[in-house]
């Protein structure tokens, strides 16, 4: 069954937490269909505020488009790369800029559809704003282990 995969994509993302899934996900593509299955993830690149990204090491993306709130089917998985950010009070300014609103509103919708949501590094701190991850596990960078404490309290930070 082929997952639909989708990877928000905030300006400044890091370049190596999006590039390692894109591969991972492109590998297990090609494994599958070398065996005769097919591919298993339907990969999409979305920009949260443009269709055109720009990445921490200054690379432009050219997206899929722009995150829709409503999407016409929910997305099997949500993947969210991590920031290029390692000042912890820039990084909360940023996860609570209404610019990001619509992200957070996007993956409540997602968890209310049953979409498995996940993120890497910084990019968890948009989960547990969005309130979907308290009472529930979760890891983000050892260096902002401190400060995502002190903001979600209520998360299981491992």
């Amino acid at each position: 069954m082929l997952q639909t995969v989708v990877i928000p994509l905030l300006p400044g993302v890091l370049d190596s937490s999006l590039g390692v899934l894109m591969d991972i996900l492109e590998a297990a593509n090609r494994v599958r269909t070398a065996t005769g299955r097919g591919p298993a993830f339907d990969v999409r690149v979305v920009g949260v505020e443009a269709a055109r990204v720009t990445t921490a090491r200054g690379f432009t993306l050219a997206t899929r488009g722009i995150l829709r709130l409503q999407p016409v089917e929910a997305p099997s998985i949500v993947v969210l790369p991590g920031e290029d950010e390692t000042q912890p009070d820039a990084l909360m300014a940023s996860v609570r800029s209404g610019k990001r609103r619509s992200l957070q509103r996007f993956l409540q919708g997602c968890a209310g559809s049953r979409s498995l949501l996940t993120a890497n590094c910084s990019g968890v701190f948009h989960l547990a704003e969005a309130g979907l991850l308290d009472g529930k596990p979760a890891t983000t960078a050892w260096f902002l282990a401190t400060r995502f404490r002190q903001e979600f309290p209520r998360v299981e930070l491992q």
